[in-house]
């Protein structure tokens, strides 16, 4: 891994379907996030993390 880069993990139970926000706030004016990753399951380790998703609104 990089020199001074922490990676955290948190896990957590979805107990009813639908749309789930992610909230995060700013404690330390220092740290920076650079990536936030959900694993659904399937996702590999690897030093750069998956590759961004890239977001398509659905047609009406």
């Amino acid at each position: 891994m990089a020199d001074n880069i922490i990676i955290k993990q948190s896990n957590h139970k979805i107990l009813k379907p639908g749309k789930h926000t992610i909230k995060y706030w700013m404690v330390n004016s220092g740290a920076v996030i650079q990536k936030i990753v959900l694993d659904f399951g399937g996702v590999k380790q690897s030093y750069l993390g998956p590759p961004e998703t890239v977001y398509k609104p659905a047609k009406n």
